[in-house]
């Protein structure tokens, strides 16, 4: 949860920046035959960005009020993400935390699809020894969000002069853990 809400705030941000769309047209008079001018916005990225902001103000109000607390003083995406960030604990350990984990992903998936289509994240396969999922994304072109591969279950983060390595150290561990389900399979279909 705190990785997905420290990379929000720049994420609605690069979202946001997103949203004007070229609509390319000439302004003459349209041709018969000539598809009509594009919207000068970017409908998914309103959408996205509009989903964050109200996702984040959702999980802000529920915790306040279950806590009986206020809620960060200015309303932006930032200062929202900052103060759920210091609740997370409390979060992780409640009857939400699933909900909260998936839609914090999701949102984080959703922008990285505007922002940038082919830098959404890449599942790579179940974390050993977590019950989190292994994920990729690799640099996109102004490197601004950098290559990495983390779990969204626990605070595994590798850079990408680490992935050869972290590649070893995980194919042994995932070679293990399929050899425990394979032998208690046998074990109970004995």
């Amino acid at each position: 949860m705190e990785r997905h809400l420290d990379r929000l705030p720049d994420l609605h941000a690069d979202v946001l920046d997103s949203m004007p769309n070229d609509t390319g047209g000439g302004g003459g008079t349209p041709v018969s035959g000539t598809k009509p001018p594009r919207l000068p916005v970017n409908l998914e990225a309103a959408e996205v960005a509009g989903q964050i902001e109200h996702d984040i103000r959702y999980w802000v109000n529920l915790v306040a009020e279950t806590r009986g607390l206020n809620g960060p003083v200015r309303p932006s995406v930032t200062d929202r993400c900052v103060w759920l960030s210091g609740h997370v604990a409390w979060l992780s350990a409640s009857d939400h935390a699933a909900e909260v984990k998936a839609v914090l992903a999701e949102l984080v998936g959703r922008a990285f699809r505007v922002i940038s289509p082919m830098r959404r994240p890449i599942q790579l396969g179940p974390h050993p020894g977590c019950d989190g999922t292994l994920r990729a994304t690799v640099t996109d072109a102004d490197g601004r969000h950098p290559a990495q591969i983390w779990c969204d279950g626990c605070t595994l983060e590798v850079g990408t002069k680490d992935w050869w390595s972290f590649g070893v150290v995980y194919g042994k561990a995932a070679a293990e853990d399929s050899r425990e389900l394979a032998s208690s399979t046998s074990t109970a279909s004995a």
